[in-house]
Order: C-alpha cells, then structure tokens, then sequence
C-alpha cells in the first residue's frame, strides 16, 4: 500500500480509494484532495468538468452578459468567497478580497434575482432550504443569508429568464421527470405550479434563448444526440419538435457566441476541435458552422464575457490548474490572441460568474 500525499484523483472506483476526512467535491472545476489518498495509483485518466458552472446538476443561463467585463467569485478550500475583478487582463499577482465567509452549500445559483444590473447569489443547503445573499462590494450585510426558500429537493435545477421579466428564475425537475417552476419576489420564492413532465430520457438539458425571443427555452439531448426543444407556454413547457441531431460531442457550451441576441452552442469532439452551431429560425434546426478552434484538450473549462463585448469567451484550465483565456471574436477562437495565460485557479472549489460590480 502506497500513500500520497496531495493527490488530485477524479473519478476513481469507490473500491479503489480511501478517501480520509473527505473534501472531495464532486462536480466542482478544481477537485482537490489534502488528505491521505490510500491504494491509488496516480496514473488515473482525469475526467473533464462539463463545463460552466453545472456545479450539483445546475445549469446556468448566460443571461445578461451585457458590454461590461463579468468577474469571476471563487469558492476556496477554506470556504472563503474571493472576486477575482478581470479588469487587469489576467488573475496574476492581484491581492484577493475576501467577500464571503462559510459558505459550504450543497448548491449556488447565480443569477440576476432582483431589479438591479447585479448578480446576486442563491444558495441551498443540505436541508432543502434556500437563501439569498445580496452582492455591495461582499455578502457580509446580509449576514447568514435571507431565507427565501424550503424543500427544495429535486434532481436538478436550471436558471433562466422563462417568464420574460428580465430577471432569472429557478426551473426544478423532481425524480419522476416533472418541472416546476418559481419566481423570486421580495422575500421568498413562491411556486407557479407544474410546468412539464415527462423529463426523464434526456442525458443533458440546457437553457438559453435559443430563438431569439423575449423568454429562454429548455433544450433536451437525447442518448442517441437527437435536440428536443420546448418553449414556455402559458401555463407549460410545450414541445417544439426536433430541433437537432448527431449532438454527440464530449462537451457542450451554451452562449452568446454570434452577436444575434441568441444562444448558440459551442461543442467540443473527441479530437479537440470546437464547432460552432446556431439555430436557424427559418429550418428550426441547428446548423453546424464548422471548426471554430482546435487542440482543446484541457482539463476545465469557463465561459463568459471576458473581454467586454457582449461576446461570450472561454477560460480553459490545464491539468497543472494554469488558466488559459481565449476570446471569442468574428465567430472563431482562431486569429484572436489566445491562448493567453491568465492565472492558476489554486484548487477552488467553485467559479461563481456573475456581474458583480465593483
């Protein structure tokens, strides 16, 4: 028996590993491990994050990317909330504000909750409960958080605007494939009803404002890489059909990619090569734009608004946790400067983007 010390491991056989005095957070882009890591070898294959922020089965919307640089608030093994202000061009040598303390949340959801220009952050603990801290240069005036929330146990949980108020809504799906759907208003979510069922077959769900009108959609991918779509309805979320095939990609990246006023995909292959693909209202199908980069063959991966013009970027983090960026312009990574080295990401538990002012 071999003990390291250190080790960063992913995805290794429960019986393979003895993990001690755990702090291994699963769906987190920096998995780290401080402890003794018994009877493993490191030679493992690292599995990849999936992608932006799905921290615990969340899927967050790219909404209100906006013409200002998004920051970025990461969660630290010391459970310390640090902003990391992206308007130096890079994450080197800057000196960290501490803007939070003792957050160890099951879930955190980023999102324009209120009738301001700012993020502001939900958060869920272990008991199903939810809530809110306001963002004014921290989150120590709202204390341990305003509760806006209880029961919330569902399998997943997907953000967006589905209500066409300019604001972020929460979309939860129960074990059984039924959505339903809360809004947010002064002092507690409160809950418009079932709004869809049947949601069980997908592998992936993504939220965005597919086609380019007032509210975001719920696309589903099938196994077999086939896109269903559905819009919100009055009452429901309503089939549109399919809208797409051969979505058999490792990774996927929703965002504002083309400067259309709607999301459109990013995919990574097996090869390392990123294809863009965007909705064409005309067919109702997503067209494949062909090769927009190659030779991605990190470990993470971030989206957003990096370099302030309304035009979604992508950070990429290499297995030795340096970070990469590369901006996104004329509609290919080619010919734009990266990849820049920015910053190493230091093992942080959680990437929390947002538009957190100043």
């Amino acid at each position: 028996n071999t003990s390291h010390e250190a080790v960063r491991i992913r995805d290794i056989p429960q019986d393979e590993a003895k993990i001690e005095k755990n702090i291994f957070y699963r769906n987190s882009i920096a998995e780290s491990i401080t402890q003794k890591v018994e009877n493993v070898e490191i030679t493992y294959p690292s599995v990849p994050f999936s992608g932006i922020n799905f921290s615990g089965n969340v899927l967050f919307n790219s909404i209100n990317t906006g013409s200002n640089n998004e920051d970025v608030i990461l969660l630290n093994a010391d459970d310390d909330l640090k902003k990391y202000p992206f308007d130096g061009g890079d994450f080197f040598d800057q000196d960290l504000p501490r803007v939070g303390h003792g957050f160890t949340f099951e879930n955190y959801f980023v999102g324009q909750w209120q009738n301001t220009s700012t993020s502001s952050l939900i958060v869920r603990n272990s008991n199903g409960q939810l809530f809110r801290y306001t963002y004014d240069g921290d989150f120590y005036d709202t204390g341990n958080g305003d509760q806006v929330g209880s029961g919330f146990n569902f399998e997943d949980y997907f953000l967006g605007d589905f209500t066409a108020d300019s604001r972020t809504d929460l979309l939860c799906r129960n074990s059984s494939g039924k959505l339903y759907l809360y809004q947010l208003n002064t002092s507690a979510f409160y809950g418009l009803g079932e709004v869809g069922s049947g949601f069980l077959n997908f592998t992936d769900h993504f939220v965005g404002n597919w086609v380019g009108d007032a509210k975001d959609e719920l696309l589903g991918r099938l196994s077999n890489g086939n896109l269903l779509l559905y819009k919100k309805g009055t009452s429901r979320f309503e089939s549109e059909g399919q809208v797409g095939s051969g979505f058999t990609y490792e990774k996927y990246f929703p965002g504002n990619w083309i400067a259309n006023a709607k999301t459109s995909f990013i995919t990574l292959d097996a090869s390392g090569n990123m294809r863009l693909h965007k909705f064409n209202e005309a067919t109702k199908w997503f067209d494949d734009q062909g090769i927009v980069g190659s030779g991605f063959v990190y470990e993470d991966y971030c989206v957003g608004d990096f370099t302030g013009d309304g035009i979604d970027d992508l950070i990429a983090i290499d297995q030795n946790n340096s970070m990469y960026l590369y901006p996104f312009k004329n509609n290919t990574f080619y010919s734009n400067g990266g990849p820049i080295a920015i910053g190493n990401n230091k093992y942080f538990k959680e990437f929390l983007m947002g538009q957190w002012g100043n």
